[in-house]
């Protein structure tokens, strides 16, 4: 499995006039690259996610786009994520948590959009139903049941095919 990185050095050097040295030279991408690695262990569908640096919404710390059967594109914003460090620091919310929980937040939808190809039944709202992958993630090491079992749908439907 491998995650292709491709970072927007502008947004990147963007940072170093907003945020302090330090924070704006953590390693994105070896964090984005473990948490990339830890979903693909629970959700195994992908073999390449594209995760890259750079604008998103004003407020978003990240976003999925395209390409959500063949392989899952990521875009977190690395200067709105430092904007959530700032608020969350005190809370004991690290960089890293913000980061990992974005891409699982992200993986997440992407993987609904997955299980709709197979006409499989996912949540209303997904958007809650990522949140929830996120943080099952965070705090237990695994995603919650529900994902687990259609995942095992999922493989049923891929090995009929096959």
């Amino acid at each position: 499995m491998r995650v292709i990185e491709e970072i927007n050095s502008e947004e990147l050097d963007d940072l170093k006039n907003y945020y302090p040295p330090r924070e704006a030279d953590i390693n994105f991408k070896k964090i984005a690259n473990d948490a990339v690695q830890k979903f693909l262990k629970e959700i195994p569908l992908w073999q390449e996610v594209h995760v890259h640096y750079g604008k998103t919404s004003p407020n978003a710390l990240g976003t999925h786009i395209g390409e959500t059967e063949s392989r899952p594109i990521i875009v977190i914003s690395p200067k709105n994520c430092l904007k959530a460090l700032k608020i969350y620091r005190s809370r004991g919310i690290d960089l890293e948590t913000i980061i990992s929980t974005t891409i699982w937040h992200e993986l997440g939808h992407s993987f609904y959009e997955y299980c709709a190809i197979y006409n499989l039944d996912v949540p209303e709202d997904e958007e809650k139903a990522a949140e929830n992958i996120a943080w099952s993630i965070y705090y237990r090491g695994t995603v919650p049941i529900n994902v687990k079992k259609l995942l095992k749908q999922i493989q049923k439907e891929e090995n009929e095919i096959q």
